[in-house]
């Protein structure tokens, strides 16, 4: 019986973009999610954004060559 009533985390993330504050939640994981993947460019560059040392090992992509994917 519990089983039938528990939210699947898609229905959680549904109920959340539904509601007045979508918006809100979608720039904040947004944030997050370009902040981690940035933490792990850099682990693996070497080097953080706009950073020159000699350790780096490549260079970023820059971010006109990206896309637009998601917005």
């Amino acid at each position: 019986m519990a089983e039938d009533r528990m939210m699947t985390p898609a229905d959680v993330v549904a109920r959340a973009m539904a509601g007045e504050h979508g918006d809100l939640l979608r720039d904040a994981v947004g944030l997050v999610v370009r902040e981690l993947m940035d933490a792990e460019v850099a682990t693996l560059t070497g080097a953080g954004r706009g950073e020159r040392t000699p350790e780096r090992v490549t260079q970023r992509v820059p971010r006109a060559c990206v896309g637009d994917a998601g917005r």
